[in-house]
């Protein structure tokens, strides 16, 4: 198709050769000391090039620079082709994929960072790198290390919040959260994590832990542990998720405490999960749910991001073939691969660089311990999951899907509702989740935006006073961007802003719950969490 139009091509490769040309009178300008005017800068949040060398150093400056625009020049011929949408989105992604391996920043010798500590370390770098790099790839699953896996310890120093196991199932354990204020809200608050990765995203270390942040507030917090399921659990269901998640977690807490209902909330799958359970709920007479806030959980699939990319007909049968080779289940390295190609500048390229180049040992960080504690898929979920949410967008469909029996129909439900989403989520963007957001029956909801992504925007205590969020208390404010234009950004962290939200849907307040002798099946975090794929164990 570019080759099809010659004179855009022609034009595109005109403006190319102007900007290489203002790029070598640049470099001739700093050479003999006059200013220069950079031709193109790294876009905001482009990290391959924030070390001052490849701006001070005239030379790696100008190779900076030609890649720059030239990649600017190939993204917007493919930008102009005119194709299906669903083939440019496939050729862009596909496009930057190439550019990403093929940065400068990628290759020793135009690295000014990696080219001075090869220098003073006579090679040396090189010679750790190998070593890293043979280590890496010898296993199963070849992999970049992201981190040092001896660091963290979940148990140990993170997921560490006082608690125990209070119920459990084939599917999953149940934690409770000691109390730390002799009083706590009369309303519970259960926590339906994601099953596609390990709940600890929100109990990673104290000062960073959302779980301790609810219990120090005075809510009394339960949480799921998923199990990390093997060969026999292939043919979980996406209602079994839900029957043992949601029905047979809130029978527990509803005798656990002595209330009738509860204040819901679903992280990411989990809320798209929970979403369905309160349309299943209202259909069936079932009661649990005192209110629901929804975390970065999609309803509405319409624009689902680049992870469409992966998802049609096709991909879904091959997909399924493929787990039915595995028995009955998606390793967790696969999926793992699948979103860190979304991102590959950041959680690909930049270890790369870090470990092999350098020869320096991963971070020692929690989020991407984390990130790399996979989980494995059941089959069964996961295509009836790809299937009816991104391909078919069932979920936001009156009575198209149906589950445990019921149609889903989310205008039938009618608790409180929060939605928090992120600015710049690229697994779940906000303009989608907003769409479910609306398609929501209450009349007592509302939509917060946070400041970051999809991880970053969600875990952030008040402690760090970074990132922000967006509010608009007005009702019926349209679309996205009409809600958007019309808030009003609010400096910190939105914890603060729902843990208010929380406690006005609460009633009343009671004696702190302690966790009985009788009610422990074993301390927090339970062994479920523990339970480590073939990748993360090599």
């Amino acid at each position: 198709e570019i080759l099809a139009n010659p004179i855009e091509l022609q034009r595109q490769f005109m403006f190319l050769m102007a900007d290489y040309a203002k790029i070598w009178t640049n470099l001739q300008y700093a050479q003999e000391g006059r200013d220069t005017y950079p031709v193109i800068a790294p876009k905001s949040g482009d990290r391959r090039f924030k070390d001052e060398r490849w701006t001070e150093r005239p030379l790696h400056n100008a190779v900076m620079q030609a890649y720059l625009v030239t990649c600017r020049m190939i993204e917007d011929l493919v930008h102009n082709t005119k194709i299906d949408s669903d083939q440019k989105a496939f050729a862009e992604f596909t496009i930057s994929q190439v550019l990403d391996a093929l940065s400068p920043s990628n290759v020793w010798f135009l690295n000014p960072v990696v080219m001075d500590e090869t220098i003073q370390t006579g090679g040396e770098n090189f010679v750790k790198g190998l070593n890293k790099l043979l280590n890496d790839f010898d296993r199963d699953h070849p992999r970049i290390e992201m981190v040092n896996p001896a660091a963290f310890e979940v148990g140990k120093n993170i997921a560490i919040t006082e608690g125990a196991v209070v119920y459990e199932n084939k599917l999953v354990q149940l934690l409770q959260y000691a109390p730390t204020t002799d009083m706590v809200n009369k309303k519970p608050v259960f926590i339906v994590a994601p099953w596609i990765n390990k709940y600890y995203i929100l109990d990673l270390r104290q000062e960073n832990s959302l779980v301790k942040y609810l219990v120090d507030q005075g809510h009394t917090v339960f949480i799921t542990s998923w199990v990390n399921p093997s060969e026999e659990l292939g043919d979980t269901a996406f209602e079994d998720y839900l029957e043992k998640g949601i029905y047979d977690c809130t029978d527990a807490i509803k005798k656990i405490t002595g209330e009738e209902t509860i204040q819901m909330v679903g992280y990411c799958i989990g809320g798209t999960l929970l979403g369905c359970a309160l349309s299943h709920a209202q259909k069936t007479g079932r009661s649990f749910a005192h209110s629901a806030t929804f975390i970065t959980a999609m309803l509405d699939f319409t624009d689902p991001g680049p992870v469409s990319l992966f998802i049609s007909d096709e991909q879904i049968e091959a997909l399924e073939a493929f787990m039915e080779g595995h028995g009955g289940i998606l390793p967790g390295i696969y999926l793992h691969t699948t979103f860190n190609l979304l991102r590959s500048n950041d959680l690909i390229w930049s270890f790369f660089v870090n470990n092999y180049m350098l020869g320096q040992d991963p971070y020692a960080f929690d989020l991407l311990y984390w990130n790399g504690d996979m989980t494995n898929l059941p089959s069964k979920m996961h295509a009836f999951y790809l299937r009816n949410m991104y391909l078919e967008n069932n979920v936001v469909k009156p009575n198209c899907l149906k589950v445990l029996g019921a149609p889903i129909d989310l205008g039938d439900v009618n608790v409180p509702c929060f939605f928090i989403s992120t600015k710049d989520d690229h697994i779940a963007p906000w303009k989608t989740i907003y769409k479910g957001f609306q398609a929501i029956g209450s009349q007592d909801k509302e939509f917060v935006l946070a400041g970051s992504g999809h991880v970053a925007g969600i875990v952030n205590p008040p402690v760090k006073k970074k990132n922000g969020y967006w509010v608009n208390k007005a009702k019926n404010v349209g679309v996205e961007e009409q809600w958007f234009n019309a808030s009003e950004k609010q400096e910190g962290s939105w914890w603060t802003y729902w843990d208010q939200w929380l406690n006005a849907k609460n009633k009343g307040q009671a004696k702190a719950r302690k966790i009985t002798k009788k009610n422990t099946l074993e301390p927090a975090p339970g062994s479920y969490v523990k339970v480590k794929t073939k990748a993360n164990a090599a």
